[in-house]
């Protein structure tokens, strides 16, 4: 598994370095900016909990790549959002009974035109 934080979205913070932690399993990951390696680093014990890089921001695409024995096993980007496009709300059901005690999860995912 792979979990790249925070979000990608910075208008206005060109060129402002963020801190960019990676929770992993994997024993390594590199993270790409736009295609551009920002570096590959190893988990040094099982009890580390995250990788981290300084990567200067830029709109666009961060790509994290996991490895494990030197094999890739698992990918994850993160992309710069456009300008709202719609808000799409998806319920894990069709009805719930009235009773105080039945609940419904509600997926909420806020989408750009891309």
């Amino acid at each position: 598994m792979l979990h790249i934080f925070p979000h990608w979205n910075w208008p206005g913070k060109e060129g402002l370095i963020i801190p960019v932690w990676c929770y992993s399993n994997c024993d390594s990951v590199e993270i790409l900016l736009n295609g551009r390696s920002m570096g590959m680093k190893h988990f040094k014990k099982t009890s580390d909990l995250y990788l981290s890089w300084d990567v200067p921001y830029e709109p666009g695409v961060l790509k994290a790549i996991g490895k494990k024995d030197g094999k890739i096993v698992c990918t994850k980007e993160i992309r710069t959002a456009g300008e709202l496009a719609k808000v799409d709300l998806t319920a894990d059901r069709d009805s719930i009974i009235a009773d105080g005690q039945d609940f419904c999860y509600i997926t909420v995912k806020i989408l750009d035109k891309g």
